[in-house]
């Protein structure tokens, strides 16, 4: 359970410089380029942000090797019938929740664990 703890702590800390490399980097470019995004499309921009996050959450998952999914299934005592497949899958599932960033985490607490910013 140990192992859990520091595999949450690192997918946070890289959700959250996923979440600012992305935007620093694809953000300005998208800004920078001509005709783009018009203001009524601001979906285009954030299309491509979420794209690109998840692509990059995806990588550092599997050049990492984290996977969230079978450090939760292994906490529970639970192992899979294919460990090879399992183990990437988890890292790409692992990887698009990197992509959301470390908001990921406080969505999760305030809407299912009852965790409350007003404290």
């Amino acid at each position: 359970m140990e192992n859990a703890g520091r595999v949450l702590v690192g997918l946070l800390a890289l959700g959250a410089m996923i979440e600012g490399v992305v935007e620093l980097l694809v953000g300005s470019w998208i800004g920078k380029v001509r005709g783009f995004v018009h203001p009524d499309q601001a979906w285009k921009r954030e299309l491509v942000l979420k794209f690109s996050s998840a692509v990059v959450g995806i990588v550092g998952c599997l050049i990492f090797g984290l996977d969230l999914v079978g450090v939760t299934l292994s906490a529970f005592g639970v192992a899979p019938a294919m460990a090879g497949p399992a183990m990437y899958f988890g890292q790409v599932m692992s990887g698009i929740l990197l992509g959301r960033g470390a908001q990921w985490l406080h969505d999760f607490g305030s809407r299912w664990i009852g965790l409350d910013d007003s404290g």
